[in-house]
């Protein structure tokens, strides 16, 4: 029997009053070799390659831990990833969706893994937290900012267990920064750098090509522009604006949510955003080949999020405070004093450690013992929502006024008060927006 039907029947059975027998077999309590039904966890995994592959098996390492379902538009991506998990030593007999109604319908599993191109998260995310299955999705939350508040309220009316997979949250040198930077060990911060990955990739134009027979092309596009198909879709997604913001999108959910979360500012929105960019025409990956976006809150502390080559630190979040800096990176953890990064923090302060294996283990215990994981969806919808409004500007041009409670424009163009959403096609359209 599955874990879900498990917990609901126990329950169905103790509250009509059904005497529940006292002799159990030993394989229900998890000896010899089993797992409990209520400890163990089935996972379905939505995306099959990419992030989608190293987030299942991150999961798939943990005990107790089963996928049962593999979804995709892309036939050969789900024989593929049979292979690669049969070649690491997973099981490979998962039942195979094209769609991913289909596998909601079907209904068999915990909790939904789901890696798939920006311009799909808010439907599926919400869907399947209507639906009441735990959710890992990965960042950025949301392609458009109204999707992101639709996708946070949804989440927590549902009340399920949600873990954005922003990992670094997870990870000691963030966490340690993190911990400094809200101590005081800085004294008052009023200033953050926050530096994400450059771009210089060109395609040009691609022909237009025959859609593979394995690929299921208009389900790919879903909500996005009906377009010609021309070859280029897995990862370099990321480089067209129907689907994606470029680097800046891609990255903020990282290193912009570790400096936002180190000030306890991650459940709140800027209040003035200007964004430059540059462009390069006539090319298919239209996204910024640089980016700079200033952003200024209600507490008066200003953060500059930028391609790396612009800053001083490179990649990471680095904070500005009284007497002295603090600068992270997946590669550097560094300080304008090196007493900085040994100074003692408070016992008391535990809110940035989960005390879990990993980002991924995190989730899962969540599953378990519906305890909130470490990167909640408020986060990881504000995070994302300083990109859009630093693209919204500069691609109009203009610098904007948010409120950040309302989430509403100040005095903007009707111009930009479109794109804090997008049209769907009719086919895939999302409810509340």
């Amino acid at each position: 029997m599955e874990r879900r039907k498990f917990i609901k029947n126990i329950s169905l059975a103790t509250a009509a009053g059904m005497v529940i027998p006292t002799i159990i077999p030993s394989s229900a309590l998890g000896k010899g070799g089993f797992m409990a039904p209520s400890d163990r966890i089935t996972l379905g995994l939505i995306g099959c390659v990419g992030m989608g592959h190293a987030d299942i098996v991150n999961l798939l390492k943990l005990n107790g831990v089963e996928c049962v379902a593999l979804c995709d538009v892309h036939a050969k991506r789900i024989e593929e990833e049979k292979d690669k998990l049969k070649k690491e030593g997973f099981n490979n007999s998962q039942k195979e969706f094209e769609d991913y109604r289909e596998m909601i319908s079907w209904g068999k599993f915990d909790a939904a893994v789901i890696a798939v191109p920006d311009h799909w998260h808010a439907k599926m995310y919400t869907e399947f937290a209507n639906n009441k299955f735990d959710v890992y999705g990965e960042k950025p939350l949301v392609r458009k900012l109204r999707e992101g508040r639709l996708v946070s309220d949804t989440v927590q009316k549902n009340n399920i267990i949600w873990q954005t997979g922003s990992w670094q949250r997870s990870t000691e040198n963030f966490v340690r920064a993190s911990e400094l930077v809200n101590s005081g060990v800085l004294g008052e911060v009023k200033y953050v750098e926050v530096g994400l990955p450059d771009f210089d990739q060109s395609v040009g134009m691609p022909p237009v090509k025959n859609v593979p027979k394995s690929l299921n092309y208009d389900m790919w596009l879903g909500p996005a522009p009906k377009t010609d198909y021309r070859g280029i879709l897995h990862f370099n997604w990321r480089w067209m604006l129907d689907y994606s913001g470029g680097q800046m999108t891609d990255w903020i959910g990282h290193h912009l949510d570790i400096a936002l979360w180190a000030m306890d500012m991650d459940q709140t929105g800027p209040t003035e955003i200007d964004g430059k960019a540059r462009f390069k025409d006539g090319d298919l990956f239209n996204v910024p080949h640089e980016y700079l976006v200033k952003a200024k809150f209600k507490n008066g502390v200003e953060f500059k999020i930028a391609n790396a080559s612009q800053l001083p630190h490179g990649m990471g979040a680095c904070w500005y405070g009284e007497k002295g800096w603090i600068h992270v990176s997946r590669s550097s953890f560094t300080a304008s004093d090196d007493k900085l990064l040994s100074a003692t923090v408070p016992s008391s302060l535990t809110k940035f450690r989960h005390g879990d294996k990993d980002h991924w283990d995190n989730f899962i215990q969540g599953v378990r013992t519906r305890k909130a994981p470490i990167a909640n969806v408020e986060a990881g919808h504000r995070a994302i929502s300083v990109g859009l409004l630093g693209e919204i500007s500069y691609l109009t041009g203009e610098k904007l006024q948010w409120n950040p409670d309302t989430e509403q424009l100040i005095g903007a163009s009707s111009s930009a008060n479109e794109m804090l959403s997008r049209n769907y096609r009719s086919k895939y359209t999302l409810k509340g927006l």
